[in-house]
């Protein structure tokens, strides 16, 4: 089968710049509505964030009394721990003080008088389970603080038993006597 046009070339040619038109202008159309289209449902996405960061916000607004409370609660909880933990401290060495005077007092010679007596905890937040102690005292006699020292060193726990300095002294009677110095380490059994 042969194909014959009859159209004029100019007739032909117009119809395709025509068609060619149609085709650019409903792209371009196209183009434009998948655009609104885009940027629609950009501003409904836009506008479903904006409500749902009110509402977070809203329940943020709501929920702060009670984080309020929270923490609040929190720091009274601190502090009463802090309270509970030195009660327990307290109890748990408020028998250490008395022992160790009464065990010092045993082996305290007759002739030894304590003019001082200073301690350091060094224990945990400041118990005296571990405790520096030093010991001031006056005697009459040399024999007697060596005795005392001997004495000291035989007490459990006891370490580092160290003699300060001596330095004579008179007393009223015009007696002279011996000021002393005694420094060790103490550890509480138990």
């Amino acid at each position: 089968m042969i194909k014959i046009n009859l159209l004029p070339k100019e007739v032909s040619a117009k119809a395709a710049a025509k068609e060619k038109t149609l085709l650019f202008g409903g792209i371009i159309v196209l183009l434009v509505i998948i655009i609104f289209a885009g940027l629609g449902m950009q501003r409904m996405k836009m506008r479903k964030l904006k409500a749902y960061t009110k509402e977070l916000n809203q329940k943020i607004a709501d929920l702060k009394p009670v984080v309020d409370k929270v923490a609040q609660i929190r720091q009274e909880e601190d502090r009463l721990k802090k309270e509970l933990d030195l009660i327990q401290s307290l109890t748990k060495y408020r028998i250490v003080y008395p022992k160790l005077m009464e065990t010092l007092t045993a082996r305290l010679p007759a002739n030894i008088w304590l003019t001082n007596f200073v301690t350091k905890c060094e224990g945990e937040s400041g118990s005296p389970a571990k405790m520096e102690i030093r010991l001031s005292g006056t005697s009459f006699s040399n024999f007697a603080i060596a005795d005392f020292i001997y004495a000291l060193e035989k007490i459990p726990g006891t370490a580092e038993v160290e003699l300060g300095q001596i330095s004579e002294s008179s007393t009223e009677g015009g007696k002279k006597a011996l000021v002393f110095t005694i420094s060790c380490k103490y550890t509480s059994p138990g």
